[in-house]
Order: C-alpha cells, then sequence, then structure tokens
C-alpha cells in the first residue's frame, strides 16, 4: 500500500469506493487486487477449520453470485435508461 496509486487506498473514504469488476476487487482508479491474490495472502485464524478447497469454493460461488447480481443490476439500468429514451 505505500507503492504509486496504493497509496489512495490509505484514505478511508476512497477505500469505502471499492467494488469487484470482473472477479477482481477494484477502486475507482484502476487500482486492482486479483481474487488469486487475496486467497494467496489469507492466514488461518483459530478455530477456522475450513480446508483450502472448501474455502476455494466458497468464494467461487460469492464470485458467481456476486457476477449474477451485477449482471442483474446491468441490466435493469438498460431498461432504466429505455425509459428515459421515451
Amino acid at each position: 500500500m505505500e507503492h504509486g496509486g496504493f497509496r489512495e487506498l490509505k484514505d478511508v473514504s476512497y477505500f469505502n469506493k471499492v467494488g469487484i469488476f470482473l472477479g477482481a476487487v477494484t477502486w475507482p482508479n484502476y487500482q486492482d487486487i486479483a481474487p488469486e491474490t487475496l486467497l494467496a495472502g489469507l492466514r488461518p485464524e483459530a478455530g477456522f477449520d475450513m480446508a483450502p478447497t472448501e474455502l476455494e469454493d466458497s468464494l467461487e460461488r460469492e464470485r458467481a453470485l456476486l457476477l449474477k447480481e451485477a449482471k442483474e443490476a446491468l441490466e435493469n439500468l438498460r431498461r432504466y435508461k429505455k425509459t428515459l429514451k421515451k
């Protein structure tokens, strides 16, 4: 977080503008963190007994759900834009 554009992420108000784009955690000025980078940096917590493959499966399901929600939001936006053109 000390390098280049990632310094902006120290600003809490900017950090909170986080989103998901193509499965990556992203911010408005094109900073992103790939899912595999997040997985590589995970540390087990005491009492956390999920196997790595279970964790990957869980994250994949979450990613698929977020992607579905993003597609639905985009479709809703397209429908809304059509109503404005009428």
